[in-house]
């Protein structure tokens, strides 16, 4: 872990910074979460779901209050030091063009101070990310990362509630590429996502 988060620093740098300093409401989603829970994810932004309504200017003048943050462009950056490229941050009112955070708020818990989403939203959210763009092959081992973090196997269910099961697709109708990522996980022809967890491995 601490390897990670020196691998890590400036991403973790820009979260605490936004969590000791924004006095908004917000949950940090996407890449920064994965890094928080002890995930490899590569990532230069930070975004933030906000309270729908919210004025992202009144956002953006508290972040830039905040030390080590800067309005570059019309985009808030941080840089933990003057020579940095700098970590962009995003702020959104919808995931995924659906969840809001008033839809989000109660799928969330909190890891060192900081909101986000609980692992099987999060899931919910990077399978239907996915799903819209399959490009994004970083995507897959996000997604087999979260589902492999889940403690409680039976809130794998609460993707039905969110209508995601049809975007749960057949082993015959998979790419190539989506037939790897499923095989390190599990035997051929088998789709890890439908099956209980301590079934994986097992021949």
């Amino acid at each position: 872990m601490d390897h990670l988060r020196a691998h890590w620093n400036p991403i973790l740098q820009c979260v605490e910074a936004i969590r000791d300093g924004l006095p908004s409401p917000y949950i940090v989603v996407g890449g920064p979460s994965v890094v928080l829970l002890g995930g490899h994810r590569s990532t230069e932004e930070v975004d933030l779901l906000v309270p729908s309504g919210t004025d992202p200017g009144s956002v953006y003048a508290d972040l830039q209050r905040i030390h080590g943050f800067k309005i570059i462009n019309g985009t808030p950056l941080f840089r933990s030091n003057p020579g940095d490229t700098g970590i962009k941050v995003d702020i959104l009112t919808n995931v995924v063009d659906r969840a809001s955070y008033e839809d989000a708020y109660p799928y969330t818990m909190i890891v060192n101070g900081v909101l986000i989403f609980q692992l099987h939203f999060a899931l919910g959210v990077k399978i239907v990310c996915v799903y819209l763009r399959q490009e994004d092959a970083i995507g897959y081992y996000h997604m087999i990362f979260l589902r492999i973090s889940m403690v409680d196997d039976s809130t794998f269910q609460r993707l039905v509630a969110l209508g995601l099961r049809k975007l749960l697709i057949p082993w015959e109708e998979n790419t190539p590429e989506q037939r790897e990522y499923y095989g390190l996980l599990t035997k051929e022809g088998t789709d890890p996502l439908t099956i209980s967890l301590d079934t994986l491995g097992d021949d």
